[in-house]
């Protein structure tokens, strides 16, 4: 499943589906929902948006691109959440400590400020990265970025992926896939690990204001 936006006045909410080269529009309401076809310039591939903000009558949207040497996240945006179109002045550059690229991405917008925050996945081992942004367009790192990186035993040693956020007066509470390694239990290889396995953990981050 890609992004997703509630719109509370009308009930409605909005998600992205993707199946095979096909994506669509999920508008679910009270009693009813509606599923559309979705296209990125003008072509429908399987692409959908994996975070989506409302932003000046407009729907921004942002993906993990995976062209290129050092994937940046590709921006897009869209009146409608049918028909998407890239916005390259508003992509996510990856930074030094994630040369390879980033991916994963997730936005949010602090209520008190109105300051959008990214949070992403990138590096090796992989960790999770903010951006901060006022106008949606250009994008500020964090300066202690990677700010969290897996490495509790039995519970996300093996990595993470795939972040949500909550930005919430100066508090930033993540969401992500935990990558654990699991013990066999066999007495003759008590080391011995399968895995990983996978599960929902959470994460709580603080700052004194927001850039």
């Amino acid at each position: 499943m890609g992004g997703l936006i509630a719109w509370p006045a009308e009930g409605l909410l909005d998600a992205w589906l993707s199946e095979g080269r096909r994506a669509f529009r999920i508008r679910i309401g009270a009693e009813r929902w509606l599923q559309q076809g979705v296209t990125r310039d003008g072509v429908e591939d399987g692409w959908i948006p994996e975070a989506v903000v409302a932003l000046d009558g407009q729907l921004r949207g942002w993906s993990g691109d995976p062209r290129g040497d050092a994937p940046v996240i590709a921006a897009f945006q869209s009146a409608t959440g049918l028909a998407w179109t890239s916005l390259e002045a508003a992509a996510v550059q990856p930074p030094a400590w994630a040369p390879k690229g980033l991916r994963r991405p997730a936005v949010a917008r602090d209520p008190d400020s109105g300051v959008l925050v990214m949070a992403f996945v990138g590096g090796a081992p992989p960790a999770v990265g903010l951006a901060f942004s006022r106008d949606g367009v250009q994008w500020l790192h964090h300066v202690d970025n990677p700010v969290f990186s897996g490495d509790r035993r039995g519970l996300d040693d093996a990595g993470l992926d795939d972040v949500s956020l909550l930005v919430e007066g100066g508090v930033l509470r993540l969401w992500y896939t935990a990558l654990a390694q699991e013990q066999v239990g066999c007495p003759e290889a008590p080391d011995l690990r399968v895995g990983p396995r996978r599960r929902i953990a959470a994460t709580e981050l603080r700052w004194g204001s927001l850039p």
